[in-house]
């Protein structure tokens, strides 16, 4: 004989008995769960507006009007986005627990910049023209952030610049790096602007 019931909860329970000719019967009893329905997490929307999907660092462009174009503004690294201010403590006749610190300007770091070595461009007769000749072009420099479609999210307009410092990467005849350059400029200042 054997029955089948329901015991709520989604719990299932079956008996069975058996009995010999000879008198003898045995009972077996077994319960189990049913699974549960499971429904599948609730996706989210993904978010496509600024600042909730946070940029990437590496799609970017550097614009330096009439010294570059083309292949002259690919960098492969910008750096030196730096603003502190400047403090200078006062000391107070009677105060010796502490110092007065009262801001004084604002500094900025060098902007610097790297690249693949070329040859002959724009830009490196703009480096020359300062490093070798003492002749100062000031100019302004933009430094765009884009996003995966490749507008401008961000960007940094760097006031006033001009080359302090150029470096070319070390040769090694055991490597096989691509030769590097590496541009400095000193600026008055920057601004960071909304697209």
């Amino acid at each position: 004989m054997d029955e089948s019931f329901e015991l709520g909860g989604g719990v299932s329970a079956s008996a069975s008995l058996d009995a010999g000719l000879s008198g003898d019967a045995s009972v077996s009893i077994s319960i189990g769960q049913q699974p549960a329905a499971i429904s599948p997490p609730a996706t989210s929307q993904p978010r496509t507006s600024y600042p909730y999907n946070l940029p990437v660092s590496f799609h970017f462009n550097v614009n330096i009007p009439g010294k570059s174009s083309g292949d002259d503004i690919r960098f492969q690294e910008v750096s030196g986005l730096t603003a502190e201010m400047g403090m200078e403590e006062l000391n107070v006749g009677g105060e010796n627990m502490f110092s007065y610190k009262l801001p004084t300007r604002a500094r900025y770091r060098n902007l610097v910049l790297k690249r693949g070595m070329l040859q002959d461009t724009q830009l490196v007769e703009w480096f020359r023209s300062a490093i070798e000749s003492f002749e100062f072009e000031p100019v302004d420099v933009s430094i765009h952030l884009l996003n995966e479609n490749h507008e401008v999210i961000t960007s940094w307009d760097v006031i006033q610049a001009y080359p302090v410092k150029w470096v070319i990467s070390d040769f090694n005849a055991k490597g096989n790096t691509l030769v590097i350059e590496t541009i400095e400029l000193a600026y008055q200042y920057f601004k960071r602007k909304k697209a």
